[in-house]
């Protein structure tokens, strides 16, 4: 009855994580919320939003596995999910971990930087070395997705891609651009 209980707690911390990294569910498409179709939602964000998932899976199932649970259902799930052999998954996994740490820690630095800028809000210098952080972590999720790309034959790479789009694309939705703002678009 207790392992149960741990099990059920712990996967209720894990979902509510899982919460925190992804927007909650929004209202449908309006005219000011678009919908993106699962090939042209931005290649950044998409992976940006499944790296912090998977992370969050990896770090929930270390918890269990301090706490002496068996921990590969969560470790493996989407290893199964997405039928992944051991190469692909440890791939998925080294992009995804080194992705998500270099942008807490450029997180961790920004926030910093923003509070040194609340007391000298002229200081052009931070400004700039914030916006080289957030640059930086932009560029550490294209360099996870690369790793992936060419660490996995391109069909397999497709494969996985568009399972990941698969399940995150449905839940985005982004604001369109206002007037005079070039519009990006993603996929492979």
């Amino acid at each position: 009855m207790i392992f149960g209980r741990r099990i059920m707690m712990l996967l209720a911390a894990l979902a509510a994580r899982m919460m925190a990294v992804q927007a909650p569910n929004p209202p449908p498409p309006t005219e000011s919320r678009v919908a993106l179709s699962i090939r042209e939602a931005p290649e950044t964000l998409v992976y940006q939003i499944f790296f912090r998932e998977f992370v969050a899976s990896q770090r929930a199932a270390g918890q269990l596995r301090d706490m002496g649970e068996d921990d590969t259902g969560l470790r493996n799930f989407f290893q199964r999910a997405f039928g992944l052999d051991a190469f692909e998954h440890q791939m998925l996994n080294s992009a995804a971990q080194t992705c998500v740490t270099a942008q807490e820690n450029n997180l961790r630095t920004i926030e910093e930087l923003a509070r040194q800028l609340k007391l000298t809000p002229d200081d052009t210098t931070l400004r700039a070395r914030i916006g080289r952080l957030r640059a930086d972590s932009q560029a550490a999720v294209a360099q996870g997705v690369q790793q992936l790309r060419s660490s996995l034959p391109p069909p397999r790479f497709a494969r996985l891609d568009l399972m990941i789009r698969v399940r995150i694309v449905p839940n985005l939705r982004i604001s369109p651009p206002s007037a005079g703002v070039k519009k990006s678009s993603g996929g492979n």
